[in-house]
């Protein structure tokens, strides 16, 4: 007989786990935002945007990958944030956190744990169409908004 008691204390730490990852990616993408800010004083900033989705009964839970976009904005911009992005690259993420991948240019990277991860950013970042990409918006004329 299935131990259903042992598959839940699994699943338990496999959402634990999950958690530990989520939170080092987000700390990834904070580190990399510290470092831009440092240098480019706000002018640059690059987030994740996922894409609301619909939930109708059952299917809250969700199996496949979470989809959404890497997306840069200039943070001087006094423009409505969704106003402002441009997309860099595409985004997955597993429900675990990781494996999660960055795919732009046609290059897809697959990243396993947090180097990867690191590692992706970086070469996303030395890409001479996202660096071209990247400095119109660190180059964007600030919009003031009407009142």
């Amino acid at each position: 007989m299935i131990n259903f008691v042992d598959s839940l204390n699994k699943g338990l730490e496999l959402s634990q786990q999950a958690d530990e990852n989520n939170k080092e990616i987000d700390t990834v993408f904070a580190e990399l935002n510290r470092q831009l800010n440092d240098v480019y004083a706000g002018k640059l900033v690059i987030e994740r945007q996922y894409v609301a989705t619909s939930r109708i009964g059952a299917t809250n839970l969700k199996i496949n990958p979470v989809v959404a976009s890497v997306v840069a904005r200039n943070g001087k911009s006094r423009m409505d944030k969704s106003n402002t992005t441009t997309l860099i690259a595409n985004w997955e993420k597993s429900p675990t956190g990781y494996p999660c991948s960055i795919a732009f240019c046609g290059q897809k990277y697959i990243c396993e744990d947090k180097e990867s991860l690191e590692l992706a950013i970086a070469d996303l970042l030395a890409n001479p169409f996202v660096a071209k990409t990247l400095l119109k918006v660190i180059n964007a004329e600030l919009t003031e908004t009407v009142e």
